[in-house]
C-alpha cells in the first residue's frame, strides 16, 4: 500500500531569534538533558531500559503545564481531537504536552488540519519565527483517513517536533532546556536542514518512547476493535506484538538521511513495513 512509503511530515522553521544564538535559526546554507527524568509510564512486561526513554540522557526536558495547547477551529470536534485527547490519558504523552498545556505561557501550540506543504505527508510542524506565535501543528486534510492508530502517532511525531522547537528556540531557559540544547547543536553540527536534524534525533532516541505511548493508547482506540484487529485473518491472534509499535514509531523516520533507519538490515526494514501494511487495516474512528 502506498501510504506505507509516504513521508510522515516536513518541519519548517521560519528562522527568528531562537532563545540561544548558538541554535540555528533555521536550517544551514547548503542544507534537555534533566538529571534523572521521569520515565513515561511503562507496560507491564516491558523491561525499565524500554520504559526509561531518559536513560541516556539526551532526552527533550518535556517541563509541566508552561505553556498553552490551542485547537483551531478546523481542529475542534474531529476524530483528530477525539484521539487527542485519548492521548492526553497517556502519562508518556503527557511529557510531551506538558510544556505546551499551562495557562500562562510563552511558548503555544496550535493544532489545524488543512494542507501541508509538501501534500504527501501526514502532517507538519513550523516554527512561525517568534515565541510571541504559536508553533503550527497542520495535519493533513487528505490524510486523515487513515487509521485511527496513524492519526495518533502522526499527533505524537509532531508533538516531539514542537517540543524540540520549545527546548531550543525558549527565552526563558531551564536548566534543562540549556543542556537538551548541547545534545541538539551535536546534532546540527552532523546533519544539514531541520527534517534531518530532527528526524536523526528522534531515531536516536524516542522509537522505544513512541512505541511506549502508542502500545498504551491502542485499546482505547475503537473499543472491540481492538480485540478485532488481533484476530482477523492474518494478524496478531497471539496478541499485539511490541514489534508492532516500534514499527509505527519508525514511520516518520524512514528518511534517506535517516542513519539509524539505514543501518537497520533488509529483514528488519521488511518487518516494519508489514507491520504498518496491517497498521492501515485498524479501526478509523476514534470511539
Amino acid at each position: 500500500m502506498a501510504s506505507v512509503w509516504m513521508v510522515e511530515c516536513n518541519v519548517v522553521d521560519r528562522g527568528g531569534t531562537p532563545g540561544s544564538s548558538s541554535i540555528p535559526a533555521g536550517p544551514p546554507t547548503g542544507g534537555g538533558t534533566p538529571i534523572n527524568p521521569p520515565p513515561p509510564t511503562g507496560n507491564p512486561g516491558e523491561d525499565d531500559e524500554s520504559n526509561n526513554f531518559c536513560r541516556d540522557n539526551h532526552c527533550i526536558p518535556f517541563p509541566e503545564e508552561r505553556d498553552q495547547i490551542i485547537k483551531d477551529p478546523s481542529f475542534e470536534g474531529t476524530n483528530a481531537d477525539c484521539i487527542f485527547e485519548k492521548l492526553k490519558s497517556i502519562n508518556g504523552f503527557n511529557q510531551v504536552s506538558g510544556r505546551f498545556d499551562g495557562v500562562a505561557s510563552e511558548l503555544d501550540v496550535v493544532f489545524k488540519i488543512g494542507a501541508t506543504q509538501n501534500p504527501d505527508a501526514t502532517g507538519q510542524t513550523q516554527w512561525m519565527g517568534s515565541t510571541s506565535r504559536p508553533i503550527e501543528i497542520t495535519l493533513n486534510q487528505n490524510r486523515l483517513g487513515s487509521s485511527a492508530l496513524e492519526v495518533a502517532r502522526t499527533i505524537l511525531h509532531e508533538m516531539i517536533h514542537a517540543e524540540i522547537y520549545g527546548a531550543i528556540k525558549t527565552n526563558s531557559p531551564t536548566t534543562e532546556d540549556l543542556s537538551f540544547r548541547d545534545t541538539f547543536e551535536e546534532y546540527t553540527r552532523r546533519f544539514s536542514g531541520n527534517d534531518a536534524i530532527h528526524h536523526n534525533l528522534m531515531a536516536d532516541k524516542f522509537v522505544k518512547y513512541m512505541a511506549d505511548v502508542l502500545q498504551q493508547i491502542h485499546p482505547q482506540l475503537g473499543g472491540s476493535a481492538y480485540a478485532d484487529f488481533m484476530n482477523y485473518p492474518g494478524g496478531y491472534p497471539d496478541g499485539v506484538p511490541r514489534e508492532f509499535y516500534e514499527a509505527l514509531a519508525w514511520t516518520g523516520l524512514k528518511d534517506a538521511s535517516t542513519l539509524a533507519y539505514q543501518a537497520l538490515s533488509p529483514i528488519k526494514k521488511a518487518e516494519i513495513t508489514e507491520h504498518l501494511r496491517k497498521a492501515e487495516t485498524g479501526r478509523k474512528s476514534c470511539n
